[in-house]
């Protein structure tokens, strides 16, 4: 006979979250996952104690797929059966502490937005067991504790979801191992603060292209001195570069700094070109002077172009995804909002006749 798989109602609770590694891809954090299904086997018991005397209580069997290490030996697992009301439902809750493996995505950094993920999953097949959000409680992330505040800025919004995880675009969706396997993802999120990665990345990337066109303040015909300078300031953007590269993990893609860090060093290696170009007009003064003038008038309106219009495209592109996530919380908020009016109602109407009651009695008296 074919039974529906048994349905598993999830909520989880982001207590703590600290130290998101980009360069590791990994994040620290405390969370409580609470799972609960119905169990027919204890249905007309109404003690307790005979709990116990039910054989073969159904297992889940859950797992937590990203799970690295857990912190401090802190983790903590219990069950929890009620009876009845309306039917027999046993309440599983685990509470650890532990590192997670999480796939970051950089194309906007150092303004990227990234998701903490937890990944729960069953070994049974999915023709046993079916994972859902808990329709009756919402998923919460406690922001006050945070610990990474000078880093990230943390949103408000938990997302639950029964979707398949992400793959590689280059990976085989046919053999995504995750198509045969039951599971339920919890995701927050957090926004990188770029201040530090500006005063320190793009402003001293500016300064050295800046310093560049001090070439033009020697006379053309003193190519090699132009051109040592030039070499030299090239010299330190890759070397600028490559140390930027420390706080990233090795990706097969641009980042928005890469973009930007890039560029600014072709516009190094152009002017290095440029320069000896000029050297060539050392013959025809007139002619080289003229040329010489008009590099330098047409190369600084390029650069400001250049800055403004990059500026507008990045911010353009990754506010974006910020501004997605800020409607997330509006949306979360007002369904939280929803839910506990939902339940200050059911709670009156469950008081209000008692109350009615005693008021009537007292009236009596």
């Amino acid at each position: 006979m074919w039974m529906s798989p048994r349905q598993v109602k999830v909520k989880f609770a982001f207590l703590t979250v600290g130290d998101v590694d980009t360069k590791s891809q990994r994040f620290v954090t405390e969370v409580l996952i609470q799972a609960k299904w119905v169990e027919p086997k204890l249905r007309g018991l109404t003690d307790p104690s005979e709990v116990g005397k039910v054989d073969d209580l159904w297992d889940p069997k859950l797992k937590i797929q990203n799970l690295e290490e857990i912190k401090g030996g802190r983790d903590e697992k219990s069950h929890t059966i009620k009876l009845g009301d309306p039917e027999p439902t046993v309440i599983y809750r685990r509470k650890l502490k532990g590192s997670f493996y999480e796939n970051m995505e950089l194309k906007d950094f150092p303004r990227d937005v990234q998701d903490i993920s937890v990944i729960l999953r069953s070994e049974l097949p999915m023709s046993e067991i079916e994972f859902v959000p808990d329709p009756d409680e919402l998923s919460t992330m406690e922001t006050s504790t945070f610990q990474d505040k000078q880093e990230w800025s943390m949103y408000k919004h938990v997302e639950v979801s029964t979707q398949l995880p992400e793959v590689d675009d280059d990976y085989n969706t046919d053999e995504n191992p995750f198509t045969n396997i039951p599971i339920i993802t919890a995701t927050a999120r957090v926004a990188r603060r770029s201040t530090f990665f500006f005063w320190n990345a793009i402003l001293i990337m500016m300064c050295i292209v800046a310093l560049s066109f001090c070439g033009f303040a020697l006379d053309y015909v003193d190519v090699k001195f132009r051109i040592a300078g030039n070499l030299t300031l090239l010299l330190t953007s890759v070397a600028f570069k490559l140390s930027v590269n420390q706080h990233l993990p090795m990706i097969p893609y641009l980042t928005g700094l890469d973009i930007y860090l890039l560029s600014s060093v072709m516009f190094l290696c152009f002017m290095t070109i440029l320069f000896a170009f000029l050297s060539l007009l050392k013959d025809n003064e007139r002619r080289a002077r003229r040329a010489d003038r008009i590099c330098l008038l047409t190369l600084i309106p390029f650069q400001v172009i250049f800055h403004i219009v990059f500026g507008i495209l990045y911010y353009r592109r990754t506010n974006r995804r910020r501004n997605e996530m800020a409607r997330k919380d509006q949306e979360y908020l007002r369904e939280k909002d929803m839910k506990e009016r939902a339940k200050k109602d059911i709670k009156t109407e469950f008081n209000g006749p008692a109350s009615n009651d005693s008021n009537n009695r007292a009236s009596v008296v």
